[in-house]
């Protein structure tokens, strides 16, 4: 996971030191399914984080029982998870993609709507696709954009995705569809991040070394 405090990828381990003794872990049961609170810190940094889970339990083999853990999302601090966007990803781009990755873990249906609707803007505002619904212009995109293989397979993938669903639910007001599959949600930031990276940080890479070659050349 990548730490909420430092950003580093890590994997955290159970606290031993600072204000931290004693129990680090609490189990409940709800509805059925067992839940876990657990204390943990980075070994990076050492910040504390708190991280809710679900354990499921495997068939009993031998007399031996396994758990395994699922959903893990953190509590505390009160962050998306995912890594910190690129400075050269500016708003309104950043500041959708943001609030669609903190509320992920809460709402996936929520993040959703706010990804799709900055992915939509991007392919309006950057690439130029006519106004329609989301797919058509994922689409329109695919067959124009002249985009990268990943990007281009991203944003196919993605599309698979949202068809998945026979019946779309579609908000009266907004128009957005409400109706999320699994795993459309953090595929939908996946691509984000993955256009975000082709749109705006390479080519922002590619003038700051043309730039810096061009002051070095000059007499």
């Amino acid at each position: 996971m990548i730490c909420p405090h430092c950003a580093v990828e890590m994997h955290p381990q159970n606290p031993d030191r600072g204000g931290m003794h004693g129990a680090t872990q609490m189990w409940y049961s709800s509805g059925g399914q067992t839940r876990r609170v657990s204390a943990v810190e980075c070994p990076a940094c050492g910040g504390a984080i708190l991280l809710h889970s679900d354990i499921v339990y495997a068939p009993v083999v031998r007399g031996e029982t396994t758990a395994t853990e699922e959903n893990i999302f953190v509590l505390w601090p009160r962050t998306s998870g995912r890594k910190p966007l690129p400075v050269e990803v500016l708003d309104p781009y950043r500041s959708l993609y943001e609030e669609a990755a903190t509320v992920l873990s809460d709402s996936p249906r929520a993040s959703a709507v706010l990804s799709r609707r900055c992915l939509q803007k991007m392919l309006r505002d950057v690439l130029h696709a006519p106004a329609g619904d989301l797919r058509s212009e994922i689409d329109w995109t695919l067959n124009n954009g002249n985009l990268p293989p990943y990007v281009t397979e991203s944003l196919h993938d993605l599309r698979k995705i949202g068809n998945s669903g026979a019946h779309p639910n579609k908000s009266p007001i907004t128009g957005d569809d409400l109706d999320v599959e699994k795993g459309e949600a953090e595929w939908t930031l996946d691509t984000l991040d993955a256009l975000f990276g082709h749109l705006f940080v390479e080519p922002a890479r590619v003038a700051a070394r043309k730039s810096a070659l061009t002051a070095k050349l000059s007499p």
